[in-house]
């Protein structure tokens, strides 16, 4: 299971594992395609208190933060108060129409959103409405909490502060007169409290690291022959989703899941990624409420497995295996405060139970505790041509050479294939052509077409040329074709790969096209034909489309 380790006032909202098979992350596209959301958080701003004999009396105004906490744009044009029995109050619109980015947030007066003046007393918003309702311009509807947004309690920590003064007047010889000040700071309380849950993980009890998001299936795989290919897989017991389902809190007898796994596919190389973000859910208590926090799994275990080509010679490869096992046990579950990071209690128990005086993130850490891995090569063979397929093969000029050798040195002389096909080495460049979508919801969906075949070529090196240390140059060209939707254009391309590999191209409204080239040298070590580093380069070419 790979883990990635995360206005008036404006704010905007680590893969663990085997390595894997490249990927394509010059086009990263937008993930989920769920509706927009939005939260609107109702508080009360102090301003100011007086004291009246032992009484503190606390002036404040209303605020009203809106939350776009969904993957898109947010526009919002109207909005409504319902009453506490059920009329509606005030509906407005807002004056300008407004906006948010995905997953921004911003600060309002009431009046900022063409609320009626009383509104931005409090107490007197708190005693005639329920809630607040957000009308969005695609019509979708969007409710309203009480409290401080979790992400604003820092800020938000305040503290009042006034001073008295008493005045004695005192007759002697002269009269004089003597003044005490007192100053006066009160600490603002709060009345709620915010909680969430996160997954940590550690390799050795001493670095840890928060689990942000979870892969439970990878597979890629490009230009391998026959039954060569990369992938990777990984498998967890309990699956993923038992695990976070498992990390509760809440009242007592009443806890919820307070980490879940957000499933959205990322799409790349003709197959799609399933990635498990993890999100964290914000539950809210009153003060001094028992809260309990809960892990269900004490245990779970991680296998994967990953394997890749690294010599590929027509139907055949040398097929690199490894593969890993890692048991996770349940070390302690422990409550931070939101607020300043400190741990005011860490147990070595899966089940805690206390009373919230603070914001809090229940963190439940898990540490390895068994671990292996070993890998190994396969070498797979080509295929033994038939002589019908030598036939063939040694009448076509531009057969792979292998196939050609392998027939030649079974009905040819030595004479008609020694040279040819004496002992060498071969490299190989491979040309992937992605389309990207910049802005939309999917990295294709803004054509109505695409065709971008996979580019391959190598080079062969004689066994006098690697024991010479020849070097040369292997050119992959690549072409795409596609017609675009309306509104969208050509904008660029761009490489994803290594830098020892150059590529040039250009495109338009309907095609695009270029090469890559690379160079290897080849020598002989102990005895063979030996390509440092790695005998096969891939790249993968983006072609960039946006708005017009």
């Amino acid at each position: 299971m790979d883990r990635t380790v995360g206005g008036a006032l404006r704010g905007q909202g680590g893969w663990r594992g085997p390595p894997v098979a490249p990927s394509s992350p010059a086009c990263r596209p937008k993930v989920g395609s769920g509706a927009n959301q939005a939260v609107l958080y109702i508080f009360e701003y102090p301003t100011g208190f007086k004291v009246n004999g032992s009484q503190v009396q606390y002036t404040g105004e209303t605020r009203i933060v809106v939350h776009n906490t969904g993957p898109r744009d947010l526009v919002f044009d109207r909005i409504l108060a319902i009453g506490r029995s059920g009329e509606i109050v005030a509906d407005v619109p807002v004056p300008g129409g407004k906006g948010l980015g995905a997953r921004q947030w911003q600060i309002y007066r009431p009046q900022d959103l063409g609320l009626p003046q009383w509104f931005l007393n409090f107490s007197e918003m708190r005693s005639r409405v329920e809630r607040l309702v957000l009308l969005s311009g695609r019509g979708r509807t969007h409710g309203s909490i009480w409290g401080v947004p979790p992400f604003l309690e820092g800020i938000f920590r305040v503290y009042l502060t006034t001073t008295l003064a008493t005045t004695k007047e005192y007759s002697y010889v002269t009269s004089t007169a003597y003044t005490t000040y007192y100053t006066i700071t009160v600490s603002y309380r709060r009345i709620g409290h915010s909680l969430t849950g996160e997954w940590w993980e550690s390799a050795d009890g001493k670095k840890w690291y928060r689990v942000t998001g979870t892969r439970s299936h990878y597979w890629y795989c490009f230009a391998c022959g026959g039954s060569c290919y990369n992938s990777d897989y990984v498998s967890n017991n309990p699956n993923e989703d038992k695990v976070a389902s498992g990390m509760k809190a809440g009242r007592p007898g009443a806890l919820q899941q307070i980490v879940v796994l957000d499933r959205v596919h990322v799409y790349g190389c003709g197959r799609y990624t399933d990635i498990n973000r993890v999100d964290p859910i914000i539950l809210y208590f009153q003060d001094g409420e028992t809260v309990v926090a809960s892990a269900a799994y004490n245990e779970y275990t991680v296998d994967w497995s990953n394997s890749y080509c690294y010599q590929i010679w027509g139907d055949g490869c040398e097929w690199y295996w490894r593969e890993g096992h890692v048991r996770y046990r349940l070390q302690a579950i422990e409550l931070v405060d939101w607020d300043t990071g400190e741990v005011y209690a860490s147990l070595n128990q899966s089940s805690v139970q206390f009373e919230i005086h603070r914001n809090t993130i229940v963190r439940f850490k898990y540490v390895v505790v068994e671990s292996w891995s070993r890998s190994w090569v396969v070498i797979v063979q080509p295929k033994e041509p038939t002589p019908e397929d030598c036939q063939r093969i040694l009448n076509d000029p531009n057969a792979p050479r292998d196939q050609w050798c392998a027939c030649a040195k079974k009905y040819l002389p030595p004479e008609k294939w020694q040279d040819y096909c004496s002992t060498g080495a071969r490299a190989c460049l491979a040309v992937d052509i992605r389309p990207c979508c910049t802005g939309a919801d999917n990295y294709n969906s803004c054509l109505d077409s695409w065709s971008g075949p996979n580019s391959n070529n190598c080079v062969v090196f004689t066994w006098n040329e690697c024991n010479a240390g020849v070097t040369k140059t292997v050119v992959t060209s690549w072409s795409a074709s596609y017609s675009l939707k309306p509104g969208w254009q050509f904008s660029g391309l761009g490489k994803a790969g290594p830098d020892s590999v150059g590529c040039r191209g250009s495109g338009g409204s309907s095609s695009a096209s270029g090469s890559c080239w690379t160079s290897y040298t080849c020598t002989i070590y102990n005895g063979q034909p030996y390509i440092p580093g790695s005998s096969f380069r891939s790249v993968t070419i983006v072609v960039i489309f946006k708005k017009s």
